[in-house]
């Protein structure tokens, strides 16, 4: 999996890839679940309704986190085609007309290069 950096210089890209694992909903789930969870060693009663909404609130949980690495899987794959046709394009116009078009071989050094971009950005400003 790429290292997805901080895409300073896209925040767009940056707040959609940081929302597929919202960290904040996570976290608010595992403090419920400790809250919640029975005493080591005393026995609950099994039609508990605060154990039950615990776990529907774990399955929950954890249904959206397989949902979430699946659509990054996705954005990951498509970004990778994606550079991959850019770099095709700016290969067939600098055969065509000489220039200088930067071509990228992975994912990975796009993003490098956005993030160098960015920093160069904030060193400037």
């Amino acid at each position: 999996m790429p290292d997805l950096g901080n895409f300073g210089a896209n925040p767009f890209v940056a707040a959609c890839i940081n929302k597929m694992i919202d960290p904040v909903f996570v976290a608010a789930c595992k403090n419920k679940m400790i809250e919640r969870l029975p005493t080591p060693g005393v026995k609950t009663d099994p039609e508990d309704t605060e154990i039950q909404n615990l776990r529907k609130a774990l399955q929950e949980a954890t249904a959206a986190l397989v949902i979430a690495e699946k659509r990054r899987d996705v954005l990951e794959k498509a970004l990778e085609k994606s550079v991959e046709l850019q770099s095709h394009y700016a290969w067939l116009l600098n055969t065509y007309d000489g220039g200088k078009r930067m071509q990228f071989k992975t994912a990975q050094s796009w993003i490098d290069r956005l993030n160098k971009l960015a920093q160069e950005g904030a060193d400037n400003a």
